[in-house]
């Protein structure tokens, strides 16, 4: 509890801290070349999305945001939140299960990375019109899936990127069934299962 304190009050409140004079910065600057602009710019963006990682990080080691419920919440606001703003069409069903269930801290987090790296795919490279994001806990068993209509991709001789390694590493760790499906021009599809009791 109290690293996950220490890191939001120190850390991230220092990278917040670069985004507003990265933003002040490229104001006073006026008249400069779009490559320097350019480069303002991303400082600004990379310590947004350091900031965004490190909430991440904070959530999942602090042990007041142990239980299942919490860890469905906060999968229904990163949804919402990143379809509007991207202005994606989007079906989210996750329910609020009324039960205490405590959930390890490694399973909690991974199944949450799994779930962002997912849907960060569709919101930043499917060029999808619409996500359908569907959660539910069956038989004690936690189903994810994570579906889109956009631009898919070929599995055949695929040379995976970090993120798509890492959410098969982040299943595998905690033996959960991981499933990617996508063709080109059809969408893609990712589904997680993970026994809970």
């Amino acid at each position: 509890l109290q690293i996950a304190r220490d890191l939001h009050d120190d850390v991230a409140s220092s990278l917040s801290s670069i985004a507003l004079y990265a933003e002040s910065l490229k104001r006073q600057l006026g008249d400069v070349s779009r490559q320097a602009l350019e480069i303002i710019e991303k400082m600004g963006a990379l310590s947004l999305e350091a900031v965004d990682t490190m909430g991440d990080i904070v959530w999942s080691i602090a042990p007041e945001h142990d239980t299942l419920n919490d860890l469905l919440f906060r999968m229904k606001t990163h949804a919402l939140e990143s379809c509007s703003a991207k202005g994606i069409r989007h079906r989210i069903t996750i329910p609020e299960i009324v039960t205490g269930l405590s959930l390890p801290a490694e399973i909690r987090r991974s199944i949450f990375l799994i779930f962002k790296e997912a849907l960060n795919n569709v919101v930043n490279h499917s060029q999808a019109q619409c996500v359908s994001v569907e959660v539910e806990l069956r038989d004690g068993t936690f189903e994810m899936t994570i579906k889109d209509d956009g631009v898919g991709f070929s599995t055949q001789g695929l040379s995976r990127g970090h993120g798509l390694r890492n959410m098969e590493k982040r299943a595998q760790e905690i033996h959960a069934k991981y499933f990617l499906v996508s063709k080109q021009g059809k969408g893609t599809e990712v589904r997680l299962s993970k026994k809970m009791t």
